[in-house]
């Protein structure tokens, strides 16, 4: 369980919790997380024998018989709909709905596990309600990639038209090449601020074998735009594919710094590639026995899951260069000159202890 003061509890269920008598729990799960989610949903089931459980979320999806075998799940809502399929389920429980719609796996009166069929993807998501929130300093959107063409140029206009652009900043995910300058333009002008880049690798082969649809070049181009346009992209950095060398990784890694030092790039992280169940990836993995394990435990980006060519020193080395991008005299310089107020001395302050914090998780062994 997880209490905002104290962060993971790692011992039993939070009582204060279950004294609300809840009839349904929804818990959205993860592939590193699910195994300590199965003991959450035991512990609950001892602390309240006639509770409902349900699981929802990327894993579920990809393997939704798994849980009720390792768990005392009572349903699995496997789809992207899950709202949706939550709200059925509450309504079917109470008698106001017939029938449980496609996409919910449940156990039957013998304990045996049914499907009610494929889930959809047709579901009105403008009959959401809107999310109950005050206060809100800044949205980010983290689905996939957000909208581009037409509909982002119509949102972002309403966002001028309303002046919500003056008091609320907005980010979100973005894949290169999708947009164009004066699109990035549009976005600072409505109150964007923070643009998420998903940078794979330099290598245009793995480019392509990723289904990317982009060139290196285009990745360049996109960071460029976005930071001429005033907004501040991050870069998810991965690496740790199979097929890619040493010297391959080296050379993405060593484009991504110079993106960082020219001042295209505002923040980053460093990731070990990891095939999530469900994942073309994941199946292509299996299929040439590239998996080193499939306890899900493991699949934190720690290390490594799959066989790459890579040294544990690698994996070390390459992250730890990459946060020590940070320290060069390019980025310092670029920050402290970006200081306006005391919000952006905390921001530096904090974004320092960060970078530090990383550096030291990759030292060599021995010299922590």
């Amino acid at each position: 369980m997880y209490d905002r003061r104290r962060g993971w509890i790692h011992s039993r269920v939070n009582l204060d919790f279950l004294a609300e008598g809840p009839d349904l729990i929804l818990m959205e799960t993860k592939t590193p997380v699910i195994k300590r989610h199965w003991r959450i949903i035991e512990e609950l089931k001892e602390e309240l024998p006639g509770i409902r459980v349900a699981l929802a979320g990327d894993h579920v999806t990809a393997l939704p018989l798994e849980s009720f075998r390792n768990s005392p799940v009572d349903y699995v809502l496997a789809g992207g709909d899950y709202d949706f399929l939550l709200l059925n389920l509450a309504e079917y429980l109470e008698g106001r709905a017939k029938e449980l719609e496609p996409g919910i796996y449940y156990r039957d009166g013998s304990g045996e596990v049914r499907s009610t069929g494929r889930f959809p993807l047709d579901h009105d998501l403008n009959s959401l309600p809107f999310v109950d929130r005050y206060g809100v300093r800044e949205v980010f959107d983290d689905t996939g990639t957000f909208p581009a063409g037409g509909w982002l140029r119509r949102f972002a206009n309403l966002m001028i038209e309303r002046g919500l652009n003056e008091r609320v900043r907005f980010g979100c995910n973005m894949r290169f090449g999708a947009l164009k300058q004066e699109d990035y333009e549009l976005l600072r002008r409505a109150g964007f601020r923070f643009i998420l880049f998903g940078y794979e690798s330099s290598n245009d082969g793995t480019i392509s074998r990723l289904n990317k649809g982009i060139t290196m070049a285009q990745q360049l181009e996109g960071v460029r735009m976005a930071a001429g346009a005033g907004l501040e992209p991050h870069l998810t950095i991965m690496f740790g594919y199979p097929w890619e060398t040493r010297e391959e990784v080296m050379r993405s890694m060593s484009a991504a710094a110079e993106m960082i030092k020219r001042g295209y790039v505002k923040t980053w992280q460093v990731t070990i590639v990891i095939p999530y169940p469900g994942t073309p990836l994941f199946e292509e993995a299996k299929r040439n026995g590239w998996l080193l394990t499939e306890d899900w435990d493991g699949y934190d980006m720690k290390r490594p899951v799959m066989r790459t060519p890579l040294s544990e020193e690698d994996v070390v080395e390459v992250t730890r260069k990459m946060y020590e991008v940070a320290f060069s005299p390019q980025y310092v310089a670029r920050m402290v000159a970006a200081v306006r107020d005391l919000e952006d001395v905390k921001f530096l302050f904090y974004g320092v202890r960060k970078v530090l914090g990383h550096v030291r998780d990759f030292l060599p062994r021995g010299a922590k």
